[in-house]
């Protein structure tokens, strides 16, 4: 996104989690898994007296305004508006709305707004010891210089599998060889985000990277494995001694584990479609570009 507006980082903290997870591939799941686990760990030391704060501060979704406006990441210097493209400051976002009269772009760019003040104010209450949590499908090299250290989250899934969730959303359109090309094309751009995380995480002294496998989510025990590694993984990037992981991972079981028809875990959070309605009776236009909408 070049010559593009994108946030200021914080200026100091202690551990940066960046949920890189792939779209349709337990994504959701895998950050909420992360934020749980480092509630029950931060609780702990608090306790103990070594630290001052309880849960990870959750800053939302990176660069949100540039995720929104490309819609899915693909060709974004064409799609992003082009009077958008100058907008720096979060002033810049607020004139540009008070000079907005369409109805549906204003409510669009008051969403950004929003996430964008809430943004600054959490940076703005992050100290050099916090631990913190964004998310971004999409690969960014800024986070990799975020805070001391990072743990990098990205996910798998069976692209077939991927694939249904995505019809099942609405995102493509039956039948669904028809929308095979379509498909393919953006795997293998999620893929090559996932690509890129795995990289720069591998290649970074400072920070580690750790995949789940959607099939891990599927059973008791592969969930208490998987989380139980990802502890430890969190664990150690804190330098964290004499930690009660197996408390930690029974919590998170019986917080997560097979809640009852939860969303956050199965749609991203996202409303459920039929297979093709995307945008249909909105005022968003459909296809799997707007995805992200």
């Amino acid at each position: 996104m070049v010559q593009l507006g994108t946030y200021i980082p914080p200026e100091s903290c202690q551990a940066l989690v960046v949920c890189a997870g792939s779209p349709r591939a337990s994504s959701t799941a895998e950050c909420t898994i992360a934020q749980h686990v480092l509630e029950y760990m931060l609780t702990a030391e608090k306790q103990k007296g070594h630290t001052d704060q309880d849960r990870a501060t959750y800053l939302g979704y990176w660069n949100y305004h540039l995720h929104t406006l490309c819609g899915d990441g693909d060709g974004c210097e064409q799609k992003y508006p082009a009077d958008l493209r100058y907008l720096r400051t979060r002033m810049d976002w607020s004139v540009k709305l008070d000079q907005t009269y369409d109805k549906d772009t204003k409510t669009r760019l008051s969403g950004i707004l929003n996430e964008m003040d809430r943004y600054y104010e959490k940076r703005d209450s992050i100290a050099p010891s916090s631990v913190i949590i964004t998310k971004s499908h999409e690969f960014d090299g800024t986070l990799m210089n975020v805070c001391n250290k990072r743990i990098v989250l990205t996910s798998s899934r069976d692209p077939e599998e991927v694939f249904d969730s995505g019809l099942n959303l609405g995102w493509f359109t039956q039948p669904k060889e028809e929308s095979r090309e379509t498909f393919d094309k953006y795997y293998a751009l999620w893929n090559g985000w996932k690509s890129c995380w795995e990289s720069a995480a591998e290649n970074d002294l400072n920070s580690v990277h750790f995949d789940l496998d959607y099939s891990q989510l599927t059973t008791e025990g592969s969930f208490r494995a998987v989380v139980m590694q990802m502890t430890y993984e969190i664990a150690q990037l804190l330098n964290l001694q004499n930690v009660d992981m197996g408390g930690i991972v029974e919590k998170v079981l019986q917080r997560d584990f097979q809640r009852e028809l939860n969303p956050s875990l199965t749609t991203g959070g996202l409303p459920v479609k039929q297979p093709g309605t995307l945008g249909k009776g909105e005022s968003k236009p459909s296809g799997p570009q707007y995805m992200f909408w």
